[in-house]
């Protein structure tokens, strides 16, 4: 039925939240730490890379468990019913793989998680630090894109000289009109 759609949602959900948390953490506890060791900038891209390194290791540590307990509720054979065969949800799961094959099963496929971690991470901190360079409000503009519903976020355009801005958009990041403006369908 439709609840098979949500099978291993909480899972999916802490993992996310612990895998998130600790990297937003970690990175920005640390790279001022790498920045007063190595004396390279806080924008340094070596320091970036270095912090959001160690930072993945860490959130990769923090958020496997649920990885592996996701994997395996999701992926169990099912009854008729629709029930799982080998467990009955999350904390069954934890409980049963702990138990049955020791704590340290839950940390099946590390390594292979953290190599996909990586670059990912990187890949989108480094592009924000690059934005954030660009135009040094972005980042107090970019904190309110969450409260951001997607029929007002169609697109977010940073207009050039051939491609003046728009005052039709239902928001205004900038709220003084000078460089981002949120706009719907508009394409230059």
């Amino acid at each position: 039925g439709v609840s098979a759609l949500y099978t291993g949602a909480a899972p999916t959900i802490l993992r996310a939240a612990f895998l998130n948390s600790s990297l937003l953490a970690i990175t920005s506890q640390i790279k001022p730490e790498i920045s007063a060791r190595t004396g390279w900038a806080q924008t340094d891209v070596k320091n970036l890379f270095s912090s959001i390194f160690v930072a993945s290791f860490f959130a990769t540590l923090c958020s496997q468990p649920f990885d592996v307990v996701k994997s395996r509720v999701m992926g169990q054979p099912l009854n008729p019913d629709g029930t799982g065969k080998l467990y009955s949800g999350m904390v069954d799961c934890f409980v049963k793989s702990a138990t049955n094959e020791g704590p340290m099963s839950l940390y099946n496929g590390f390594w292979p998680n953290f190599g996909r971690v990586v670059p990912r991470v990187t890949i989108v901190f480094i592009v924000m630090e690059q934005l954030k360079k660009l135009d040094p409000q972005l980042a107090a503009r970019l904190r309110t894109l969450p409260l951001l519903t997607l029929q007002q976020l169609t697109l977010i355009h940073l207009p050039t000289p051939q491609c003046a801005p728009v005052r039709h958009a239902p928001l205004d990041l900038d709220r003084g009109g000078r460089a981002w403006s949120v706009h719907r369908l508009r394409l230059c």
